[in-house]
């Protein structure tokens, strides 16, 4: 059974910069020094299906980690040695003003062992997060790469965002980027 929950975070200090959509289980500890109930995992940290809503409005969900299995004819194939595999994740535009998409991306690491994925070109099946996202309008991406089987097939995908505001001041630094963590199937 899937249980959702909203997590919310406070604006201002710390490092958050968002909330959290739950769509998995999520469970609630007593913290052992305040005897107040506290979330297992920060906001930041997500599994695939939940949705994290930035301050402004954006919103991103990880809709799925599969296996590439289908290729072009001028595409990318990894090394026998090496899983292909693509994130499908969903960008919606909460705010009232067009959002330059330019100022996200996507970053994978290997769950367990933290180890480096390479970024793929596929052209089957896939669509590159490109282009201005219209207020109220939501559009599916896909990030395609390959990471070794000896870094098992469990992976971590990461947004970035790279806003004006974090170039012109530094302390609109946005916080600890959300990440989701899922299996490879």
């Amino acid at each position: 059974m899937i249980i959702a929950a909203l997590l919310t975070s406070c604006a201002g200090g710390g490092n958050q910069q968002g909330t959290t959509e739950r769509a998995t289980a999520s469970t609630v500890s007593e913290s052992p020094d305040s005897g107040t109930a506290v979330a297992d995992k920060p906001d930041t940290d997500l599994a695939v299906g939940d949705t994290f809503t930035f301050f402004d409005g954006i919103k991103v969900e990880v809709g799925g980690i599969s296996f590439i299995s289908r290729y072009g004819k001028l595409d990318e194939r990894p090394g026998a040695d090496k899983i292909a595999f693509r994130v499908t994740f969903t960008v919606i535009n909460g705010t009232s003003e067009p959002y330059d998409l330019s100022k996200m991306s996507g970053h994978v690491q290997g769950a367990a062992t933290g180890g480096k994925a390479e970024v793929l070109y596929v052209s089957v099946d896939s669509k590159r997060i490109y282009g201005r996202l219209a207020p109220g309008q939501s559009e599916t991406f896909t990030d395609e790469y390959a990471i070794a089987k000896s870094d098992g097939s469990e992976v971590v995908f990461s947004v970035n965002r790279f806003d004006d505001g974090f170039f012109a001041d530094p302390t609109a630094w946005l916080g600890k980027d959300p990440r989701w963590t899922g299996r490879i199937e």
